[in-house]
């Protein structure tokens, strides 16, 4: 009797660094290419983006790293790792060091680094030596800023007198506030002559102007509460597409173009940031406009000899600038990568992004305290879109969408098998039939309306679906399928042509990240040439019993493989296996003459826990407390077998190879306070046993546990793969059990969920230490 790991099992760090064969990569690659011959044949039109994460190597207890957006390395990291990435781009972009999104409970809107490039190649910024290297210590004062921005204002045609010094308020009474830089308000604006920018004068508070206390950018603290201003209507509108139509309330004086007081509320700020002169950008509506503006600052740099860093607000949105981003979100740095249109490019951007991550010693995998290696927990979404919104084919292609919508409702495995830890109702991204009860019902008339015609522009398409692909809640963003960029009704800025699938957790190797995006792009392909109009499925409690276990869940992406196969798209099982093996790692395997009884992680749904279901925060707080396994038994011919958990008969189902069953055991692993039933007391070790069905007589066992065997949690994260192997696999203890057990007549399965033991419906769990230490 051995624990061992199976034969054929693919080791979880060999998962990490060579998922493939060189021979099985050059068949993905050449596939990748052969669907591009086939999307081009179709005139999809298609781009593709994602949003990879990765975690600090060197840091992983830091909350950053764990649970928070910020913290004062991550910053540093991204900066870092752009500049390594910038070498790798076109040359001529911007380096942009700007504000991102503002989620709710937050004091500021988080940071956004980017780096933009012009399709047709011409530089958005010649001189790299005006841009303040990475960690410049110089010291700037006062005047350095007051000069630059005068001598923008000029080279803008723009009145410098509308500039504004601004002050840091004292950090106690009696004490003078010192400057913190410089404030110019600026729009562009439609004027008789064309497109010029403008200014104005603002009506201050009395005294100095202070700005807002805070660590954000001077831009972000303009006390603009303080002002007074005129009514919505009367402030000036921005110079936008097409041809120019003069803004009313605009006069010319002394060259220069002035609003009247107060009628622009946005500004251009200039401060003293970290060694480097920061130009804090406003917001501009149009590509032609930002170009100019960040023309002008390159030349104000050149002509005083001072370098700067470009800040606040980054451009807008258009098919003619790409954009590569660094943003932070809990626990992870995500990359923004720029919509590719064709496969040769996303493999080359996808390897360069994975590489320089790894020389900015940031990994695409973390390890948890038990050394189960999983992904970083930020997701990897993937965007499908084209050159333009109605370029995009689902824009131009309704059904496109239908197709996705029910393949994937109709394929588990899809939704389970390259999914995080965190999945359910509950989660970041629930399946449309996991969120509500009644969407499958409302999703069939969804589709009914395409099927009439009723409306089938891109407005139509957001107006029919924009309220079924939510979440409980009715957050759109939190859905397996987002649409909120495609093309809302209500948003024209928001009309994006992009569908994000978000179900889709880190891949550890940029080749399965390759892979997977390779199987969605052959889906596409295939439903352009064929749309999937199947029946929607009624899976029930299916998803949360039989598609929690990995064979079922294999078992269903095999399915999909042979269908594109079947359609043209030589799509193979074996590329999928490292996704299985990672998402439901190997835990350990007992051999015996008669029998092999081998355990995988498999799928535990977590709920969020109280009001939080239906808050809008970035982070909500889930039991954890329970986990889930999936036991494989395969016998001899002849051998009645039965397994046992804590003395529970499991329910083994039938894989359809002979003498092979799977059965779910699901547990409460850990003693949390905070749990959606926190007096069931844990179950752990848990105590698998293979008995003969006839005489009762335990043929095997051993012992699973989630922390150190006797001596609870362990302490610390990992060290490295090593250490985490080692902990990951001394869980799993052998254990001899001494005269004959008769089991139960049957299996102690539930009606709702035939393919798991619940041990939370069983008498009795097992005490736990404050670490999780249990015994009998």
């Amino acid at each position: 009797m051995a624990a061992r790991t199976t034969e054929g099992a693919l080791p979880i760090m060999k998962v990490i660094t060579h998922p493939y064969t060189e021979k099985q990569w050059r068949t993905i690659d050449a596939l990748g290419e052969a669907v591009d011959r086939r999307l081009a044949a179709l005139k999809a039109g298609l781009t593709m983006g994602g949003e990879p994460t990765f975690v600090c190597r060197e840091r992983p207890e830091a909350a950053e790293w764990r649970t928070d957006a910020l913290g004062e390395g991550k910053r540093g990291k991204a900066e870092r790792r752009l500049l390594r990435l910038k070498e790798r781009l076109p040359p001529g972009g911007l380096l942009h060091y700007g504000v991102g999104k503002w989620y709710p409970g937050e004091a500021w809107p988080r940071w956004a680094l980017g780096y933009y490039w012009r399709q047709d190649g011409v530089p958005v910024w010649r001189r790299p030596d005006l841009l303040s290297p990475e960690g410049d210590t110089r010291s700037i004062g006062p005047g350095e800023g007051r000069g630059l921005i005068r001598r923008l204002a000029e080279n803008l045609a723009v009145n410098p007198a509308r500039i504004l010094e601004i002050f840091q308020g004292p950090e106690r009474q009696g004490v003078l506030p010192v400057s913190a830089g410089f404030v110019l308000p600026l729009l562009r604006v439609d004027s008789g002559g064309g497109r010029r920018w403008a200014s104005c004068s603002w009506a201050l508070p009395p005294g100095p102007l202070l700005a807002r206390p805070g660590d954000a950018p001077l831009g972000l603290r303009l006390p603009l509460a303080d002002m007074e201003w005129p009514e919505a209507d009367g402030l000036l509108s921005e110079a936008g597409e097409g041809s120019p139509v003069p803004a009313p309330g605009l006069r010319e004086e002394g060259g220069y173009v002035e609003g009247e007081p107060g009628t622009i509320r946005v500004a251009l700020a200039v401060e003293a940031l970290e060694g480097a002169l920061e130009v804090f950008l406003p917001p501009v509506g149009t590509l032609e406009g930002f170009l100019h503006l960040v023309e002008a600052v390159e030349q104000t740099a050149g002509e005083l000899d001072s370098p700067v860093r470009l800040g606040g607000y980054p451009p807008p949105i258009d098919p003619a600038l790409s954009r590569l981003g660094l943003v932070p979100d809990p626990g992870v740095l995500e990359v923004n990568l720029p919509p590719a249109r064709s496969w040769v490019e996303i493999r080359e951007m996808v390897q360069v992004v994975y590489r320089e991550a790894e020389a900015c010693h940031l990994d695409a995998f973390k390890f948890q305290r038990d050394g189960r290696i999983v992904g970083t927990g930020g997701g990897s979404h993937l965007t499908l879109g084209g050159g333009t919104a109605l370029e995009s084919p689902f824009s131009r292609r309704p059904d496109l969408l239908r197709s996705f919508l029910s393949y994937w409702q109709n394929h588990p495995g899809l939704s389970y098998g390259f999914s995080g830890l965190f999945v359910g109702p509950t989660s970041q991204t629930p399946r449309v039939d996991e969120a509500r009860h009644e969407s499958l019902y409302e999703l069939e008339l969804a589709f009914l309306q395409l099927e009439r015609g009723d409306d089938l522009s891109p407005e139509g398409l957001d107006r029919v679906f924009r309220h079924i692909l939510v979440d409980l809640t009715g957050n759109s963003h939190r859905a397996e399928f987002c649409i909120d960029k495609l093309f809302p009704a209500d948003n024209p800025a928001g009309r994006l042509g992009l569908l994000e699938l978000r179900c889709l957790e880190m891949p550890p190797h940029p080749r399965m990240s390759l892979a997977l995006a390779l199987l969605v792009r052959s889906l596409l392909a295939w439903f352009l040439s064929q749309p999937f109009q199947g029946p929607l499925v009624r899976w029930g409690t299916a998803l949360h019993d039989r598609f929690a276990l990995p064979h079922f869940i294999a078992a269903d992406l095999a399915r999909v493989a042979k269908d594109l196969r079947q359609a043209g798209y030589p799509y193979q099982d074996e590329w999928l296996q490292p996704f299985l093996d990672f998402r439901f790692p190997h835990c350990g395997t007992m051999s015996l003459p008669e029998a092999e009884l081998e355990l995988r992680q498999a799928l535990e749904p977590w709920p969020v826990l109280g009001p939080a279901a239906h808050s809008g925060a970035a982070s909500r707080p889930v039991d954890s407390s329970c986990e889930r396994l999936q036991a494989r038994l395969r016998c001899a011919e002849g051998h009645p077998l039965a397994l046992l958990c804590n003395e529970h008969r499991v329910p083994l189902a039938a894989t359809g190879v002979e003498g092979e069953s799977v059965g779910g055991v699901r547990f409460k692993a850990w003693p949390l306070v905070d749990a959606l039933h926190p007096g069931i007391e844990p179950h752990v070790p848990l105590l698998f046993e293979v008995v003969h069905s006839g005489s009762g007589k335990v043929l095997g066992s051993f012992e699973y546990h989630v922390g150190r065997p006797g001596r609870g949690d362990y302490p610390d994260l990992p060290e490295g793969p090593r250490e985490a192997e080692r902990r990951w696999a001394e869980r799993v203890v052998l254990r001899e059990r001494g005269g004959p057990y008769r089991p139960p007549s049957s299996p102690e399965g539930h009606p709702a969920c035939p393919y798991t033991l619940d041990l939370r419906q069983k008498k009795g769990g097992r005490k736990c230490g404050p670490l999780g230490s249990c015994q009998d």
